[in-house]
Formats: C-alpha cells, sequence, structure tokens
C-alpha cells in the first residue's frame, strides 16, 4: 500500500509538472507587420494613424525580437526603436501575448528606457510602446499604440529620385541631384514657352511612385515640387527641381573665312561676337609679315576644335608694336593706326546677371621675356616667364555704342564685376576653370541699366603694354558663361 500510494504521488507531481510547462514558439510570428499607430507626447495626441511597419523575429524559445525601423513622426526621427528579448506566451495554435523593455539611446530623446507589450493573433498585431526619457531635468513619456496586419513580403520604404533627365536642346547641363534639391542648366536663349513645357523623364526606387509623373510636361520658369512615395506608404520624399541658371555656350568649332590673299585670316564664329588679334595682325601681312597669325583654329581640342592663341615677334614690321599678343575676346576690332589699344573694342551686350565663366585651356610660355612698350629699346628679362590672362568683365554703359578698350579696359571706373583666372603658369595638359564674377566694392547688377560683358583670352598677361615671351602659346576650348 505504501508504494502505491507513492506511485500515485509521483504520478500526479508528474502530471502537474507538465501541466506548468511553458511551450516553446515556432517562427509562425515572425514577419513584417504593416499599419498604423497613435503618437502621445506627455498625455497630448502628437501623431494619428501615422504608417508604420514593426518587424517580428524569433530570438529563443520563447522570445522575439520587436522593431520600429526608421520611426519618425512630425520633425522628430528617432531611428529605430526595439527591444531584443520580448518574453513570449502562447494562447492557443496562432497567437501570443508578449513583454519586454530595454534601454535604448534614440536621437533627440537621449538615453531612455523602452517598456513594449501587445498580443498577435492570426495576422494581427496590437502593441503598446512606452519611452521614458528625462531631459534638461524635465519627465518625458511617450506611448506609441500600433495596430497591423502579417504582410506577405517586406514591401520597399524606399523613397528617392535616382535620375532625372531632360531630352531637349535647351538644356545644356542635365539634372543634378543634391540631397532633395534638383538643379538644371538651360540655354540663355531659350523663350519662355520651352522653358514652361520641359518634360522630364524620370527614373524612383523600385515600386515607388512619384507626383506629378514622369514624362509629364511641368513650368520650369519656376520650382517644380516633385513627392516620391515608398511601396509601403511609408516614406515620402519631396524634391524640388529648379533652373540653376542660364548658359551661353561658345563650342569654337565653327570658324569663318575673312580677307583675302595675304591677309586671308579665320576668325571664330559668331563674328558680331568674337574678334581676335589677327584681325589687325592680317593687316601686317601685307607689309611684310609672314609669320604665323596670333589666333588660329586648332584641332588640339577637347572636342571639335579649339582656338590657338600664340604671342608673335613683330618688331621687325614697321608700323607693329614689337611684340602682338593672341587675343581672343568678344566685341570686335577697329584698326587705329594712332593707338593701336584703342583698335579693340571689348565687350557685348549683356542682359543677365553672370554668375561664372567656365571653359578649357593649356599653357606652354615662351622661352625669354621681353619688354617691348619701346620698340626700339627691347629689354630682355631672362629672369621673368611669360603668363597668360583669361578674364571677364561685367560693366555699365549708357548706350550700345559705348564700348571700353585696350586702353581703358582694365581701370575704368564703369566696371562692375570682374572673373580672373588667378594662375596663369604652364599647364601642360587641357584644364578646367571656373571662374565667379566678382562684384566691385560698392557695385550690384541692376536690371535696369545696360551692360557690357567682355571675354578676354590672352597668350601674355602684359600684352597690353607689350611685355611678353614670343611663342607663348595659350589653347582654350569649350567657353561659357553661366548666368543667374
Amino acid at each position: 500500500m505504501y508504494f502505491f500510494g507513492l506511485l500515485c504521488m509521483l504520478g500526479l507531481f508528474s502530471a502537474c509538472s507538465d501541466d506548468d510547462k511553458v511551450e516553446p514558439i515556432g517562427t509562425e510570428f515572425d514577419g513584417v507587420y504593416k499599419g498604423t499607430l497613435d503618437v502621445d507626447l506627455d498625455g497630448t495626441k502628437v501623431g494619428a494613424d501615422l504608417p508604420q511597419k514593426v518587424y517580428v523575429t524569433k530570438v529563443g524559445d520563447n522570445q522575439i525580437k520587436m522593431e520600429l525601423k526608421n520611426f519618425s513622426f512630425g520633425a522628430m526621427a528617432l531611428g529605430n526603436i526595439s527591444v531584443d528579448k520580448c518574453n513570449v506566451e502562447k494562447q492557443g495554435d496562432n497567437a501570443c501575448k508578449f513583454d519586454g523593455e530595454q534601454k535604448l539611446s534614440l536621437p533627440v530623446v537621449g538615453d531612455c528606457d523602452v517598456v513594449m507589450s501587445g498580443t498577435i493573433t492570426g495576422e494581427k498585431l496590437e502593441m503598446v510602446i512606452n519611452v521614458k526619457a528625462t531631459q534638461e531635468g524635465a519627465a518625458i513619456n511617450v506611448k506609441v499604440d500600433f495596430t497591423g496586419t502579417k504582410l506577405a513580403a517586406d514591401q520597399s520604404s524606399e523613397a528617392k529620385i535616382t535620375e532625372f533627365t531632360f531630352d531637349s536642346k535647351e538644356v545644356v547641363s542635365q539634372p543634378v541631384i543634391d540631397g532633395t534639391s534638383i538643379t538644371f542648366m538651360v540655354t540663355d536663349t531659350i523663350k519662355a514657352e520651352e522653358l514652361a513645357a520641359l518634360v522630364p523623364t524620370i527614373k524612383i526606387s523600385d515600386k515607388a511612385t512619384i507626383t506629378p509623373a514622369s514624362g509629364v510636361a511641368q513650368d520650369f520658369s519656376k520650382p517644380v515640387t516633385y513627392t516620391v512615395t515608398s511601396e509601403d506608404g511609408i516614406v515620402t520624399t519631396t524634391y524640388t527641381v529648379a533652373v540653376a541658371g542660364k548658359v551661353l555656350q561658345y563650342s569654337l568649332d565653327e570658324w569663318l573665312d575673312k580677307g583675302t590673299g595675304k591677309a586671308a585670316y579665320k576668325t571664330p564664329s559668331p563674328d558680331d561676337k568674337w574678334a581676335t588679334s589677327t584681325a589687325g595682325a592680317s593687316l601686317l601681312a601685307l607689309l611684310g609679315y609672314t609669320g604665323e597669325f596670333p589666333v588660329v583654329p586648332t584641332d588640339d581640342a577637347v572636342k571639335g576644335t579649339a582656338a590657338k592663341l600664340i604671342t608673335v615677334y613683330t618688331a621687325d614690321v614697321s608700323m607693329a608694336p614689337a611684340l602682338t599678343s593672341g587675343s581672343l575676346y568678344t566685341g570686335r576690332f577697329a584698326i587705329d593706326f594712332s593707338n593701336q589699344l584703342n583698335s579693340t573694342k571689348f565687350g557685348i551686350m549683356c542682359d543677365k546677371k553672370p554668375l561664372f565663366f567656365n571653359g578649357y585651356y593649356k599653357y606652354t610660355p615662351g622661352e625669354l621675356f621681353l619688354d617691348g612698350s619701346v620698340k626700339d629699346k627691347i629689354v630682355e628679362h631672362p629672369e621673368l616667364t611669360d603668363e597668360c590672362s583669361i578674364k571677364g568683365v561685367l560693366y555699365e554703359v549708357s548706350s550700345e555704342s559705348e564700348t571700353l578698350t585696350g586702353v581703358d579696359i582694365s581701370g575704368s571706373k564703369k566696371i562692375v564685376a570682374i572673373a580672373q583666372l588667378a594662375d596663369g603658369s604652364a599647364k601642360s595638359e587641357y584644364t578646367p576653370f571656373s571662374l565667379e564674377f566678382k562684384y566691385l566694392e560698392g557695385k550690384t547688377y541692376d536690371a535696369t541699366k545696360l551692360y557690357k560683358l567682355a571675354l578676354i583670352c590672352s597668350s601674355s598677361a602684359k600684352g597690353d603694354t607689350f611685355n611678353g615671351a614670343a611663342g607663348s602659346t595659350l589653347f582654350v576650348d569649350e567657353l561659357e558663361v553661366v548666368f543667374e
């Protein structure tokens, strides 16, 4: 009887122990639950029905990891909020309840205690997250209520514009994406109706959507706003697309024939915009000059054709200076035998504010620097090295006929802004330059006034005083001016 009673007690004890065991979970609760959440800050609702996803992952027999990824509301981006080990208790075949807590360090909030609790029933997740922190001695309590449904597969939260292009000859620089700002350049001759009807082709994150749609014309005479929404509808990114500036381009690929016989030469097109010192040097050919003209086209270019500027020795030609530098400039040439510097008429009319003078150049200085300011007393300066000059000059005029010349282009009070190449030394390979127009003290651009813009390239920086080195050679190509 004693042994029989003992066996019964052991059987009863074993049965009770089996009933008390916690049933381990499988991966049936794992997955991504998409839904909405409400946010309460110290008793005040600060967000309602915010789209969000919660990730559930089994990490133990009776533990799951609960995580909200990239959580934010309003202007507050809190990043990932997670409890790595929540205790789980099954509530039937496909249900459970869970709870857990963890210390986290979150952006904006700082160090905090996070407590999660909730239930999963079938495909539905309901949970409450409490975040407690202290800032400047004051307690902060954030409560988040989430309700969501399990997804068959995760959906992308990426909402980006990956490419933005135009198929238009009026767009000279394709859009550049910088964060949520997209800018592009157009020709300075684009018409208002063309700018108002540009059609972009836009590529975005996989399965995301965009408004306005790609391939639909928009009025880019003012900034246009695009909104990209991720596949899961949780992330939206707003982009602003705008014209960064208008560009006046001169490729120097086309050259025109001028003069006849010994005075025949080539000049860059359009010849109502560009002039060169060759226009004057060609006249010297009639006086016996047989050397190379100071400005000629060349296939040694960044693209197509470039301009080759050479400082030539002309001291042995009557009525000529000791040195003639290669000069390419916007404006015109009108010979003035009494004052050679007055022959160069710098500048073309300009009705927009210039920002940058851009292009490419390379340069080789000549061997011997000469001071030819006094033709019959040329002085050699072997200690000096010639330099090139590239600059842009914006100056004010009272009429279209007014112009600055080689006499006063360097010091006139009419000058408003200058863009100047700082390094005129040797460059063996084509080198890009971008020169910012810097406005002189007290000077600004006024759209109600008249201006001329002079772009000036010279193979000898002091060529206007007939100083330089014979043989100094400057190549320039793909010139452009960026306007506001």
